[in-house]
């Protein structure tokens, strides 16, 4: 039995506990395209007659996993490679961006204090930033 007879299974017996109808439905379409482009090497018994996923739906997801992908590649190289004052100064920003000062004495309620308290650290990565943009403008491409 190949093996995605067991995922089948266990599909159609979970189907209306885990995903939706058109999850499932858009699952098969996959599976469907994956014993296609392994028909060889699996050498199914029975020749299947699953639907594929069309063209744009493929290429949405193939564009989209590779978007995903990048911007988890550039969290993680944010995260090797920044300075840990950069990083602080990144979490006490979207801190205060995402859950504003109530007003309460004991909780800072100025950006700009922040900002006068890191300039150093703003002033280096613009000046890094600057110095990048220049050495790529002017450097050959070869």
């Amino acid at each position: 039995m190949p093996i995605s007879g067991v995922a089948s299974s266990n599909a159609k017996k979970y189907d209306k506990e885990l995903v939706s109808p058109a999850t499932l439905k858009k699952l098969e379409r996959y599976r469907g395209r994956w014993e296609h482009m392994q028909s060889d090497w699996l050498k199914p018994a029975t020749p299947n007659g699953h639907l594929e996923p069309g063209m744009v739906e493929f290429y949405y997801h193939h564009v989209m996993g590779k978007m995903l992908t990048f911007y988890d590649s550039l969290v993680r190289a944010g995260f090797e490679f920044l300075p840990l004052t950069w990083l602080r100064v990144y979490r006490l920003l979207k801190n205060w961006l995402v859950n504003p000062p109530s007003g309460a004495v004991d909780e800072k309620t100025s950006m700009f204090n922040d900002l006068k308290r890191h300039w150093l650290t703003i002033l280096t990565a613009t000046a890094l930033m600057a110095g990048v943009i220049c050495i790529h403008k002017h450097s050959n491409p070869h």
